[in-house]
């Protein structure tokens, strides 16, 4: 299984997020000084590599004008760093994070993403560009 992480990185006095994906456990992945800030792990999210990976991909896409670049460099400081992270960002992935399935799809311009829950409801966002949440 792979994994979604959202961090909350600190140190130096930077803060920032970091969006990422490993087949390792967390502590695995920044492990051996490889990750010079402080961190806390605010959502994890496991599923088949192909799936975390498109989802990695879009939230990446979402969050591209908070894009940041650390003091300190480290393994995907570059492309995966973000100076915060909107409200409504953040409640699509707590709410992924606390449910069983989930199914993305895109288009060019709109991400739909499908959230199965229990009882075989759905929630279902769209977000184009500039950001706009409708449920």
């Amino acid at each position: 299984m792979s994994k979604l992480y959202v961090i909350e990185c600190n140190g130096g006095g930077e803060e920032f997020y970091k969006v990422g994906i490993t087949r390792k456990p967390i502590s695995e992945r920044f492990n051996r000084g490889s990750m010079p800030y402080k961190y806390k792990i605010l959502y994890l999210i496991e599923g088949t590599a192909g799936l975390v990976w498109d989802l990695e991909t879009q939230i990446h896409r979402l969050l591209k004008n908070y894009r940041c670049l650390p003091k300190v460099d480290f393994g995907g400081s570059k492309t995966e760093c973000f100076s915060s992270i909107p409200v409504g960002v953040s409640k699509l992935i707590s709410k992924i994070s606390s449910n069983n399935q989930m199914q993305l799809l895109t288009t060019n311009s709109h991400i739909l993403l499908t959230v199965n829950i229990y009882l075989n409801t759905s929630i279902h966002y769209i977000f184009t560009h500039p950001m706009k949440m409708i449920s």
